[in-house]
């Protein structure tokens, strides 16, 4: 049985950890997980009981290098792991790399989830991207499996010259298919369950409360569409650093009536039933999973135009100008039309996003 070291996820849940937990709990039977984890408490390690996956603790790069090398150290000399599999958006941390090839002959895979990387500290911005570009050559001189999530986040993460003389494997950002297709039951349940009547038309965003995700430019979507007479509710399922700072927000547009904070939801698959319309205002995403999730639903999705058209598995994503006035999104949103869901949820298995041919894709390429 393989043993697997896996790095780059947070304690907390997301949509890395969505997409990495997906494919290791569909290998778990032949392979064995261990997950590091820093020492501060973890969001969902509970929720797994499989014997084959384990969640191990060590301090934090970014807060003890030190302590971090001898973490990663005790953990390779006490097991004998065929591969390290490292998850990142930013090449920051080399030592990782010195470390596992020093203390152990495992296979080093890094898995490219982003096209850049979030850090409001302009000064610490700047030695991070520092970094990311020095380090490139020692993972490019180390790295014995490279994978990604898009082609814009193996740019970012790779570079296109390491590109042109190497493969790099694309690993698709899957989803559970059968959990998120679309249920006309189960959109009528939800909505009876949030007292919402057929005519109000329903937003949804999910994700971290972060300003990456640029949900300010939602609460004034929504606002426009209120003021001019649109019967309008937004659901935000999420948490985060800007949730407070967000529901001020919303209570200055005076709008906190029609928005619903949801915070960390096990059931956004039914959210998803229930909602008309999916939005994703990012700066910047390497492939975000809950645009997967959406299309999944038969959600049309209206996203900023910072993001890479891969997304676009289903013809049924929109994107507009991040700098675009909120008039204009409420147009866009207000032209959609929901008759296709069933359509259009099914071309998300048929593009091969289902996290079952995922998983196996993974398997094959790192030929487990």
């Amino acid at each position: 049985m393989n043993r697997i070291l896996v790095y780059g996820l947070s304690n907390n849940w997301g949509g890395v950890e969505a997409i990495v937990m997906a494919i290791i709990n569909r290998l778990a039977q032949d392979c064995h997980f261990d997950i590091i984890h820093s020492n501060a408490p973890s969001s969902y390690e509970k929720k797994y009981k499989n014997e084959n996956v384990k969640f191990v603790h060590i301090p934090t790069w970014g807060s003890d290098r030190k302590a971090f090398s001898m973490g990663l150290r005790d953990l390779l000399t006490a097991t004998n792991y065929d591969y390290v599999w490292i998850n990142a958006c930013i090449m920051s941390n080399a030592t990782i790399l010195s470390v596992v090839k020093k203390y152990s002959k495992a296979k080093v895979i890094t898995h490219s989830h982003g096209s850049s990387f979030e850090e409001r500290n302009f000064i610490k911005r700047f030695v991070l991207l520092g970094l990311h570009y020095w380090n490139r050559r020692k993972y490019h001189k180390l790295v014995d499996i490279p994978c990604c999530c898009s082609l814009k986040s193996a740019e970012w993460f790779y570079g296109r010259k390491y590109m042109k003389g190497h493969d790099v494997y694309f690993i698709r950002n899957g989803v559970d298919y059968d959990k998120y297709k679309f249920n006309p039951l189960i959109r009528t349940e939800y909505r009876r369950k949030l007292y919402i009547d057929e005519s109000t038309l329903v937003l949804l965003h999910a994700g971290r409360l972060t300003q990456v995700k640029n949900q300010r430019k939602i609460l004034d979507i929504l606002q426009f569409l209120i003021t001019h007479g649109k019967k309008a509710l937004l659901l935000i399922a999420g948490e985060g650093e800007l949730y407070h700072e967000l529901v001020a927000y919303a209570a200055k547009l005076r709008i906190s009536d029609y928005v619903k904070f949801l915070g960390m939801r096990s059931d956004v698959n039914c959210l998803m039933q229930a909602a008309d319309v999916f939005l994703l205002p990012s700066f910047h995403e390497g492939f975000p999973v809950t645009i997967v999730e959406a299309q999944s639903a038969g959600l049309p999705c209206l996203v900023s135009a910072n993001l890479s058209r891969e997304i676009d598995i289903t013809k049924s994503v929109k994107f507009i100008s991040i700098d675009s006035d909120s008039e204009m999104w409420s147009k866009e949103i207000e032209s959609f039309s929901l008759e296709k869901r069933n359509t259009v949820s099914a071309l998300v298995k048929h593009s091969g996003y289902d996290i079952v041919d995922v998983a196996n894709n993974f398997r094959n390429k790192i030929k487990l």
